[in-house]
């Protein structure tokens, strides 16, 4: 695939209800909060769309976050988070999908960026395994 952009659609999952740490996408982390940390460290895997999938009460929080990144916003069922990318995956017409989560804020866009380069065409799913919690996509 080279080193120009790919044809992927980078979503990443937040909301702010969680109930071991409520808010934590809006702590703050690097000199901005948790959120924003996380969509600057995938903006630099160079794909084509950039989708922050949160529930429908969280869209007005992470909108201007989002749009300050450069990312979308989808909202979704609160309750069906596989749902949720699934249909936020469904706005883009790319040849894959790479999944992230809010709360790996340490993801390492490197590895992702190979990940997505590397991929055999044929494949339906992959994965590092291995990696340090945290820094996986």
């Amino acid at each position: 695939m080279g080193t120009g952009m790919i044809d992927a659609a980078i979503i990443v999952q937040m909301r702010l209800d969680s109930t071991r740490l409520p808010r934590k996408a809006l702590l703050p982390l690097g000199g901005t909060v948790m959120a924003s940390y996380v969509m600057q460290r995938l903006k630099k895997i160079p794909a084509v769309s950039y989708i922050l999938a949160c529930d429908e009460a969280s869209y007005e929080t992470f909108a201007p976050y989002a749009a300050a990144q450069g990312f979308r916003v989808f909202a979704g069922p609160k309750e069906d988070v596989l749902l949720r990318y699934c249909m936020a995956a469904e706005t883009v017409q790319t040849d894959w999908i790479l999944r992230a989560t809010g709360d790996n804020p340490l993801v390492s866009y490197e590895l992702a960026r190979l990940l997505l380069e590397e991929t055999d065409e044929k494949a339906d799913y992959s994965a590092y395994i291995g990696m340090p919690r945290g820094m996986g996509v």
